[in-house]
């Protein structure tokens, strides 16, 4: 009798890496976030994912693995609701940035794949996998980020009295990232953040 064996290797892929790119400055009584709206998929490319979501007084923007994005983003929306139920006011960015986390570290064992920023009119805060956080002025995560830091890095001190001259340095940024990255997305979705003001919604276009 012939036995014959055929040995399968399946290799288990939680992951899913869907690219994205955020960028996010805090100035002086204001904030801008900006991300590209693309959504990587093998080899497929699609121009139709927002990576914004408002929380309290604060933007948390994400890129990465669309799926623990979206995750990540729930949890700190249903905490962020209920303080604000119980509080009867809204969270500012810094205690944001602590409900993300706080999400991060719950889930340190297997950690969600999202490269996320906060931003508000007090900073921006960016994190690790595990959940550190800092507090900076200016910051880019994703795909383009090797690209965008320096840029900001470089010219961010002269943008930060005006969010005019912000959102020119953030497509400026992103201009520059489009000439280098084909995986960048041309459109960009951009949520300016003021005091006692409502967060402002923009989509901008970038030549090529």
């Amino acid at each position: 009798m012939l036995l014959l064996v055929i040995s399968v290797s399946a290799r288990f892929e939680p992951y899913a890496m869907n690219g994205g790119s955020v960028v996010a400055v805090a100035g002086r009584g204001f904030a801008v976030v900006a991300a590209d709206r693309m959504l990587v998929e093998g080899y497929s490319l699609r121009s139709s994912t927002d990576r914004l979501t408002v929380v309290g007084d604060a933007c948390v923007a994400c890129a990465g693995s669309q799926a623990d994005s979206r995750g990540l983003v729930e949890v700190v929306c249903a905490e962020a609701r209920r303080y604000e139920w119980l509080a009867s006011r809204k969270l500012g960015a810094e205690a944001v940035a602590h409900l993300v986390a706080l999400a991060l570290y719950s889930r340190r064992g297997f950690p969600y794949l999202a490269q996320t920023v906060v931003a508000g009119c007090d900073g921006v805060y960016t994190f690790d996998s595990l959940g550190s956080f800092a507090r900076v002025d200016a910051a880019a995560t994703g795909a383009a980020q090797r690209i965008l830091q320096p840029i900001l890095d470089d010219l961010c001190a002269d943008s930060r009295s005006d969010p005019d001259d912000a959102l020119a340095l953030v497509e400026r940024a992103f201009q520059a990232a489009l000439r280098r990255d084909v995986a960048l997305g041309a459109t960009l979705d951009v949520v300016v953040l003021r005091p006692s003001r409502p967060p402002e919604h923009r989509q901008l276009q970038l030549g090529g």
